[in-house]
């Protein structure tokens, strides 16, 4: 029996480099139609991020992306138990923020947005989802 092996396009080094400008040109343009923009980032369900982008040097978006990816496999399953389905996006709201994480179609990528509290959650859930197959032709 054979066993089909799954690569994606990200860990190609060939086409990394590219594939990296392409997502930081995307973050980019998320933070350029959001006023209350915080920070992005495209990571991975092991937490590693793959571009990430703050307007604020103190979020470390590598670190939000490693305990976000924990949050969402917790969620995920929590959906599982009492079958809820395939969890999409989450919208977490703080004092200070909302954290917006959306699924990369069905791959185990996902993007996460951070906006100041005041922010427009209706406008970044459209603009995530404009962007979700550009994120996903970058990384496959």
């Amino acid at each position: 029996m054979t066993m089909k092996k799954e690569s994606h396009k990200m860990c190609d080094i060939t086409n990394m480099k590219e594939d990296k400008v392409e997502l930081d040109t995307i973050l980019e343009g998320l933070k350029d139609e959001l006023p209350e923009f915080v920070a992005a980032a495209v990571a991975g369900s092991d937490g590693l991020t793959i571009s990430t982008l703050a307007k604020d040097s103190s979020v470390d978006m590598s670190m939000v992306g490693a305990e976000f990816a924990s949050i969402v496999s917790m969620v995920s399953k929590a959906g599982r138990e009492i079958n809820a389905g395939k969890l999409h996006s989450s919208i977490f709201s703080t004092e200070n923020y909302h954290i917006l994480t959306s699924q990369i179609g069905e791959t185990p990528f996902f993007q996460i947005v951070c906006l100041k509290s005041d922010g427009n959650i209706g406008k970044a859930r459209y603009l995530m989802g404009k962007v979700e197959a550009r994120i996903k032709e970058a990384i496959l």
